[in-house]
Parts: structure tokens; sequence; C-alpha cells
């Protein structure tokens, strides 16, 4: 198993363990560990706090707090950016709060989200602080959301993972499950993704659901039916 997908197993089974779990933290935004900076993340959909997108970044930013592995780049840009399209009205506030003291570990991360969302702050950003941009460490996708597609592979699966757990919306899972055709690296992603979250998320179990029962593609349906369902039942509509 490659490092990459070592990174991705290691999140999925922290995510498996505590999806359902109420993240606690002390009075204030700050964050106190790396556990509790993903539980965070792994709980949003149950427990919104736009409130604390900010520190949230910013624990990227404190390296004695968070070491962000290049893996986690595209997931975390798919988080912060599907925030930033959920809440425009704090867009502004959130890039000059993350732009304030970028370093390595949070850079890739910036861009990442920055271009995912298409933000227009980014080129201001980075006219005002060019060296803070001369070496960042390698993007995953220069693309926006609009723009992405199953061809764009791996790093296009784990974004739209960083979407849905930040929004709980249908679309990033239904783009997910649209990977999931051949046997490619980037379908074989996408279905352990599927694989480890299904259990542990009615509502991601409802969207597959939903996705088998009225696909009239039969290959993409023999997929969906290897996911691991807890068991039969009414399949619950996605709006």
């Amino acid at each position: 198993m490659n490092n990459a997908m070592r990174c991705l197993s290691a999140f999925l089974f922290c995510l498996a363990l505590s999806i359902f779990s109420i993240p606690a933290h002390a009075a204030g935004d700050n964050f106190r560990s790396p556990d509790e900076f993903m539980l965070w993340i792994e709980n949003y959909v149950e427990h919104p706090e736009p409130e604390r997108i900010p520190a949230a970044f910013g624990s990227i930013q404190s390296a004695a707090l968070i070491r962000i592995s290049p893996d986690f780049v595209p997931i975390l840009g798919g988080f912060f950016a599907a925030a930033f399209q959920h809440h425009p009205e704090r867009v502004a506030d959130w890039v000059a709060a993350m732009a304030r003291d970028l370093n390595a570990d949070s850079t890739p991360v910036f861009l990442q989200t920055m271009f995912l969302a298409d933000s227009s702050e980014m080129g201001e950003v980075v006219a005002r602080q060019p060296e803070q941009f001369q070496n960042p460490r390698f993007l995953p996708l220069f693309k926006s959301f609009a723009e992405l597609t199953p061809i764009d592979g791996e790093n296009a699966i784990l974004i739209w993972l960083g979407a849905f757990l930040m929004s709980g919306d249908a679309a990033p899972v239904e783009h997910i499950i649209g990977a999931l055709h051949g046997q490619t690296q980037a379908s074989r992603k996408a279905f352990q993704i599927l694989a480890n979250l299904v259990p542990k998320s009615p509502r991601l179990r409802a969207i597959c659901e939903n996705a088998l029962h009225t696909t009239d593609d039969s290959q993409l349906a023999e997929v969906l039916r290897q996911l691991p369902y807890e068991s039969a039942h009414a399949v619950t509509p996605v709006p």
C-alpha cells in the first residue's frame, strides 16, 4: 500500500470511529489537539460551527498543533471551499484570517481552497504577500469545483469527500459515485471511501441507496450493490 493510501486509510479509520462523536472544546475557538481538530471536521455536518473556520485553518498554521500530510490537502481544500460556498458573507473575513500567517503546511491548503472556490480574493492575497507563494508544495488540482470531473482521478475524489464532510450535500457524493466505473485507481479510491463510510453515515447511505434504485446503468448498480449497507430498509429521499 502506498503512502497516499495509508494516509487515507488512517483518515477513514478515524472517521469510522468518531463520525457520531460530539467534539468537546474549551472556551473560545482554539483547538487543543490534532484529535480535536479532526473530530471537529468529521462531525461538522451534525454540529456545524462556521465561526470556528478561522481557528480550524489556524490550526494548520500552528506547526506545534497540526502537521498536514500532502495527501490531506485535497480533503481540507474541499472542506474549506465548501464552507466558502455555503457562507459567502463570511469569505472576505475568513480569507483575511487565513492569509495572515501562512506557512509551509497551510499555504497549499489555502491555495487549493481558493482554486476550488474560484475566489477572487486569491489574486489580491498573492499580490500582497508574494514571498509566501514562491515555493508552495505541489497542489493536487488547479481547478474550481465546477471544473472537477472523475477524470481528475484520486484527488478529485478526496476533494469531494472534504466537501461532503462540511456540507452533507448529495452533489459531492454523486460525483464520487460517478467515479465508480472501471478498474482505475480513482474508481478503487471512490469505492474505498464509500465502503468505509456508508455503514456509519445514514446520510451517505441514503444517497447511495437512492443512486442504486434510480440508476439505469447496470455496471454502476452492480458496484453500488457491493457497498456494506447495514440492512434492507426503505430508501430515504434525498433532496
